[in-house]
């Protein structure tokens, strides 16, 4: 069974505005990943989706608890990161001291398939190249560059990817995951290592 993917808060300002409109790319993606694989969270990840997406905003948050209530959101038990590996992530890639993004990762290193965060912020690829020029910072993410980027997935198995990641990595396009209506807990195809 899928866990679900991990979805940054910076991306729901943006996934608000499409879901009004029932239409655009995020859109689609969203409206597949909760149908295929749902989206994991636990209650910081719900905090800080209030930082971006107001709890006054009616729009998103009745949506999100229809989702709740589909089952597509899934409550995930946190297991801390290793101190060592939460040292290295701010010693070597240069992470500030920012419990979001660390419960974010600590997120998804808690699922068991797909391990993937949706995210566009630079501290999850690279925080380092925060300073660097828009053009190379895209390029970065949609590469899947950044240092940190492929540490997580070398280290932790935590694939890191933009929305155009997602719908390539899945195989969005291709229709419904062939996964999700197993009883069996089969592994995830799109789970690294697969």
């Amino acid at each position: 069974m899928c866990d679900g993917i991990v979805v940054d808060a910076h991306m729901i300002r943006k996934i608000r505005d499409e879901l009004v409109r029932s239409s655009g790319p995020l859109y689609e993606l969203i409206c597949w990943v909760i149908i295929n694989c749902g989206i994991a969270v636990t209650p910081q990840i719900e905090a800080h989706w209030k930082t971006k997406c107001s709890d006054r905003d009616p729009f998103f948050w009745e949506w999100y608890t229809q989702q709740v209530l589909n089952k597509s959101v899934h409550d995930i038990t946190l297991q801390r990161l290793e101190v060592h590996i939460t040292r290295r992530i701010h010693r070597d890639y240069g992470l500030p001291k920012d419990p979001f993004v660390i419960g974010y990762i600590e997120c998804a290193n808690s699922t068991s398939e797909p391990r993937y965060i949706f995210a566009e912020d630079m501290y999850f690829h690279d925080p380092k190249a925060k300073g660097l020029p828009t053009k190379t910072q895209v390029t970065i993410r949609e590469t899947r560059s950044g240092t940190l980027c492929r540490y997580l997935e070398r280290q932790l198995r935590i694939r890191v990817g933009t929305a155009t990641d997602v719908n390539s990595h899945f195989s969005i396009g291709q229709g419904p995951c062939p996964n999700r209506r197993t009883i069996s807990q089969s592994q995830c195809p799109n789970l690294p290592g697969s």
